[in-house]
């Protein structure tokens, strides 16, 4: 287990201190980048408490060095008191004494004293203290070597001088400790100032240290910010002292001086530190504040990823950096070429707008899967079947020469079976509902009355719901609202539109009627569900592809680096994993899932980290099986037993992953398609075993008269993630109207299935009236 900031694992603390400027700083792979990112990958991946602290301290002194790129600032000069063994800054440059609001602002640490464009130049072999300060607007030249010494140096140099240990001391009171540090510290500022150092009395533990006046007052706001450190009494032995590195002037450590008259690189790393205490960890953090950390450690680990990949990424990046052919400029770039993507894309060039669409894989169409089976002249759907006719959806189709038409109902042969067993069920909500289709009627009735009076709150989207105040009926599990409203017969029905939800009847009813509203419920009742002539969903994207035409559509392409600010974008992208392109855009469009890990490359601020690290989401997967040993014509469905009475007998319930059905195709003999739900672990692996092993059980048990035979995948999807969603905590506290307050921000725009129920008329409807509007007056 790491426990220091360096990498080293614990039990080193009887290792000499080596200084961080020593020639010998090279030896034992102190360059290695991984062992210098590994605190920030640790906490990030294990919420190691002690990471985030010293995290959370350097990105508050990154931040001030991103503040004073613009300002020259030059090697300090510094001076070594032998007799001490003490190191401090010269107060040329760091001197707070003349001004309190001055120390105040620049903290005790004086900020970094080697800018980026330094940093640069000393690669070259050219840190020579003595030499002339280089001035910040001094161009930072491009390149692999450059770019990752100056991400790897400072983090490289600023841990080596952090590398202490805690021993918190729970028995001693918070509030002494940190009032007796305060007392302390204006103590050492007070004999600081009015004593030269040289006349220290090395032996003394309050005289130990020089200390830059307004230390203190900026550790004592840090004390109290809920934040930062805090540092209670030192022991006999200890001392406090400041240690110099290149890139940070003022730093504090703690150790013992094994010989006060040697000097500081003969003191100890480590000692027994019952002084030092962190009070303040991670999860009391404001959850703001976390967003902030996870923002910067994002772009600290893709930054050294993309630095060892491409010498194209050392920023400031501009179109000299870039071949001619290689940068594409657009009023609209656009994230994703699915339904949601692919539909904005051509209706902004019918507005005249030029775009661009960045889509990973090697066609357009998200969520559409298509089987082509040999010598058969229709494909086989598997991923979007059906549309819902809302206006603009067959106007939409026929521009492409695609005709809509209700689809038949394929009359299969519905079973209800366990498929955790094999067996039957012949009982519970699922068989009554099936065996009484008047009483499915009226609940379907009641379900529709009751999802028209929240239409306004529900429909398209959630950002219309209120803060605080969400009506009753929208805040009570579904499972709650079914048993209000005596609704159990519909449950079959709306199992149907619902079912990539998982956990249904624990999911908030706001969510249920945002994914199966009134709209839904009448346009499958009075036109049902539309299926395209051409029995092949995947032709309409690829006649989209055609209008858009071989430069607007950048396939197998991923975005690696962006910049974003609210006049434009600029995005680098890496096409078939080899080929950079610079892409500049007046506005952004994402519509693909937002999650933080997914756009990272986009350089996420705190108010969309704040955003995105909260969606809730299932794994989907998809598929095309044969050899099932199951005879055509079948529908057979995933229906635990009931339990009790009253218990809704629906899979996934407690939130386990599941396989919902496996269905014939209904075109080509002994071939079924199948879904699989499941949890946000669930991998496409251990979804082909879930829906094996169900196969298998129909085999064992005999049940619908299942042969055993060796189970086939002919087709696969990964749909993950899917059923995107706030936590009903989250949502309550405003969680969507902060979402959809992002719209507009830094040049940037949302669509697709986490903001709108995942169906493509609905992506359509929603770029129609929401988002379109407001790009295209944005664009002016």
């Amino acid at each position: 287990m790491f426990d220091t900031l360096s990498g080293e694992e614990e039990g080193d603390e009887d290792e000499e201190y080596r200084d961080p400027d020593s020639e010998d700083e090279e030896q034992e792979g102190t360059d290695s980048p991984l062992k210098h990112l590994w605190p920030f990958i640790h906490a990030l991946l294990c919420n190691d408490h002690r990471h985030w602290f010293w995290l959370k301290f350097y990105y508050d002194e990154w931040q001030r060095h991103v503040a004073r790129e613009d300002s020259a600032v030059g090697d300090s000069e510094y001076w070594s008191d032998s007799e001490s063994g003490t190191v401090t800054a010269d107060a040329g440059r760091n001197d707070w004494s003349d001004s309190e609001s001055a120390s105040e602002a620049e903290d005790f640490s004086g900020g970094y004293a080697t800018p980026r464009a330094e940093v640069y130049q000393s690669i070259e072999g050219d840190d020579d203290s003595s030499s002339s300060p280089i001035q910040s607007d001094t161009p930072a030249p491009t390149g692999l070597i450059p770019t990752l010494y100056g991400l790897l140096s400072t983090p490289r140099r600023l841990m080596d001088a952090l590398t202490w240990k805690t021993h918190p001391s729970p028995e001693e009171n918070e509030d002494e400790v940190e009032e007796d540090l305060v007392a302390s510290m204006r103590k050492r500022d007070a004999d600081a100032s009015s004593s030269d150092s040289s006349d220290s009395d090395s032996n003394s533990a309050a005289n130990a240290t020089i200390l830059t006046p307004g230390w203190s007052r900026s550790i004592s706001e840090k004390l109290h910010d809920g934040i930062l450190q805090s540092l209670g009494r030192k022991t006999s032995s200890g001392c406090i002292y400041i240690m110099r590195t290149p890139a940070h002037p003022g730093l504090i450590k703690i150790g013992k001086a094994k010989d006060p008259t040697k000097r500081r690189n003969e003191i100890e790393r480590d000692c027994n530190l019952d002084d030092l205490r962190v009070l303040h960890v991670w999860r009391d953090v404001p959850h703001h504040e976390r967003a902030e950390l996870l923002s910067f450690v994002m772009k600290l680990i893709l930054s050294v990823a993309l630095g060892l990949t491409s010498s194209v990424l050392a920023l400031p990046f501009g179109h000299e950096d870039f071949k001619p052919e290689d940068i594409i400029e657009k009023d609209v770039v656009i994230l994703g070429g699915g339904a949601a993507g692919s539909y904005a894309a051509v209706r902004l060039l019918d507005a005249g707008k030029s775009v661009v669409v960045i889509e990973k894989e090697d066609h357009l169409g998200g969520h559409v899967n298509t089987y082509s089976a040999p010598n058969f002249p229709f494909g086989l759907d598997f991923g979007v079947i059906a549309y819902l006719e809302l206006p603009g959806v067959v106007d939409f189709f026929k521009r492409f020469d695609i005709e809509l038409f209700p689809a038949p109902n394929p009359g299969f042969e519905t079973h209800y079976v366990d498929f955790s067993t094999g067996k039957p069920v012949t009982s519970g909500n699922q068989a009554t509902a099936a065996a009484n289709p008047q009483a499915v009627q009226q609940a379907l009735g009641t379900y529709g009355q009751l999802a028209a009076k929240y239409i306004n709150y529900t429909f398209p989207s959630l950002g219309q719901l209120p803060i605080g105040a969400i009506p009753e009926d929208l805040a009570l599990p579904f499972g709650e609202f079914v048993a209000k409203y005596k609704l159990e017969a519909a449950l079959p029905t709306i199992w149907g539109f619902v079912s990539y939800t998982g956990d249904v009847l624990r999911e908030s009813t706001a969510y249920i009627l945002n994914q199966f509203s009134a709209v839904h419920l009448n346009a499958t009742a009075n036109s049902g569900l539309l299926l395209p002539t051409t029995m092949n969903n995947s032709i309409l994207y690829e006649r989209i592809a055609k209008h858009l035409g071989p430069t607007d559509v950048l396939y197998s392409t991923q975005v690696a680096f962006a910049e974003r600010d609210d006049n434009c974008v600029s995005l680098i992208v890496k096409v078939n994993g080899c080929e950079n392109k610079l892409i500049k855009a007046k506005k952004l469009l994402v519509t693909a899932p937002p999650l933080a890990s997914g756009l990272a490359p986009l350089q996420l601020d705190a108010a969309e980290l704040d955003v995105f690290t909260r969606w809730a989401y299932r794994s989907a997967y998809v598929g095309v099986l044969n050899n099932t040993g199951l005879r055509d014509n079948l529908d057979v469905v995933n229906a635990p037993p009931d339990a009790s009475v009253g218990v809704l007998n629906l899979p996934g319930q407690k939130g386990e992953s599941f396989v919902w059905n496996v269905i014939y195709s209904g075109m080509l003999p002994g071939v079924f398609r199948t879904n699989v739900v499941g949890d946000e672990k669930l991998e496409p692996e251990g979804a082909k075993k879930m829906v094996a092993d169900a196969v298998a059980k129909f085999a064992e048990t005999g049940a619908l008269n299942a042969t055993k035979e060796k189970l086939e995948w002919l087709d696969f999807g990964n749909h993950k993630p899917l059923q995107m969603r706030g936590k009903w905590a989250d949502v309550a506290q405003g969680f969507y109207q902060k979402a959809f307050a992002l719209n507009g921000k830094r040049s940037t725009y949302y669509a697709g299935a986490a903001w709108v129920s995942d169906y493509t008329s609905v992506h359509w409807t929603y770029l129609e009236s929401t988002i379109l509007p407001m790009i295209l007056k944005a664009l002016g």
